[in-house]
C-alpha cells in the first residue's frame, strides 16, 4: 500500500508576530539610514554649490576692480578736496580716471571729483538684505550727484591674511590694498564668506594703472 507523506510543518508554518516585528524594525532602520544618507548627500551638494557660487562672485568682484584700476591714471588713498564721503561708508581707495571713462553726459572736466571713482565698505542694515559683515561699494560723481553702487556682499570684517605686499596700506575690513609703486601699482585683496562651516575665501591680484 502506497504511503502518503504528511506535509512538513516547516513548509506550512507562517511567520510569527515577533519575527514580523523584528523584520519591520530592521526594514525601518535600513530605510531611515538610506534616507539620512540621501539627505546628507543633498546637504553636501547644496553647500558645495553655494561655496562655489560665492567664490565666483568674489573673483568677479576682483576682476571688476582690477579692470577699473587698469583704466585709471593713478591710484590715490586720499580723496580729492571737493569729494564728499557718503555717510556711513568707509573709504578704502580712489582712482583718478580719464574724463572719457565715466558714464555721464553731465561731467565737467574742470571739476576734479567728476574724474574720480572711490571704493568703500559699509556694514549693511538688516533691511537692506545683504550678507554681513561688509558690502563693497563703487562710488562716482556724475556731475550732479554721487552714484553709489554695491559691488559684492558677504565681505568679512577682518584683514585678508595673505595680503602682505609692500607699500602704503589702506583698508582692513575684508577689502585691503597695498599701494606698491608711486600710485601706479596696487595689490588688491578681498576676503569673503562662503558658507557658515567653511573658512573665508581670499582672492588677490596685483594691477598697474594705464601707462599712456
Amino acid at each position: 500500500m502506497k504511503q502518503t507523506r504528511e506535509p512538513s510543518i516547516l513548509l506550512i508554518q507562517g511567520v510569527s508576530l515577533p519575527e514580523l516585528l523584528v523584520g519591520l524594525v530592521l526594514a525601518g532602520f535600513v530605510l531611515s539610514l538610506s534616507a539620512m544618507t540621501l539627505i546628507n548627500l543633498g546637504s553636501v551638494s547644496t553647500s558645495s554649490r553655494t561655496q562655489s557660487e560665492r567664490r565666483v562672485h568674489l573673483n568677479r568682484a576682483l576682476d571688476y576692480i582690477s579692470n577699473d584700476v587698469r583704466e585709471a591714471r593713478a591710484v590715490q588713498l586720499t580723496k580729492p578736496s571737493s569729494w564728499v564721503d557718503p555717510s556711513g561708508y568707509e573709504a578704502v581707495f580712489f582712482l583718478d580716471k580719464p574724463y572719457k571713462v565715466l558714464d555721464s553726459s553731465d561731467e565737467d572736466p574742470a571739476n576734479d571729483k567728476d574724474n574720480v571713482v572711490g571704493y568703500y565698505v559699509k556694514t549693511p542694515s538688516v533691511s537692506e538684505g545683504w550678507r554681513t559683515d561688509k558690502v563693497i561699494y563703487r562710488v562716482y560723481h556724475n556731475g550732479s550727484q554721487y552714484v553709489v553702487s554695491p559691488l559684492v556682499d558677504g565681505i568679512t570684517n577682518a584683514v585678508p591674511p595673505s595680503c602682505t605686499g609692500g607699500g602704503t596700506v589702506a583698508g582692513n575690513a575684508g577689502l585691503r590694498v597695498n599701494l606698491e609703486s608711486a600710485a601706479t601699482q596696487i595689490q588688491i585683496c578681498l576676503q569673503g564668506k562662503t558658507t557658515a562651516d567653511k573658512l573665508p575665501y581670499v582672492v588677490s591680484s596685483r594691477v598697474s594703472v594705464r601707462n599712456f
